[in-house]
């Protein structure tokens, strides 16, 4: 179709889901906008404390040593890692 008109279902472009906007192709969120990184080496030593030696040495050789919880957070929940329990990486400690 010519001229911009939209066949029959179509969105018009820039429109989108609620909440969301396209970017390069996809679904662009808030919560990408502010990604939310956390230490490897916390999360391998999670599942070395749980006694899942083999889930950790994968994990220590697959993921990068900061773990954008956003884009992983499919496999840290299928891993039983929350997030919320780990320290963000970057974040300082109070020293007393």
């Amino acid at each position: 179709m010519a001229g911009g008109a939209l066949s029959r279902g179509s969105r018009r472009e820039g429109s989108t889901a609620a909440g969301t906007m396209p970017v390069r192709g996809r679904l662009h969120n808030e919560r990408e906008e502010n990604p939310v990184h956390i230490e490897k080496a916390e999360i391998v030593a999670a599942l070395r404390r749980r006694g899942l030696a083999a889930r950790a040495d994968w994990v220590d050789g697959e993921l990068p040593g900061l773990v954008d919880t956003n884009r992983n957070a499919a496999l840290l929940q299928m891993l039983g890692i929350d997030p919320a329990d780990m320290s963000p990486a970057g974040a300082t400690t109070r020293q007393g």
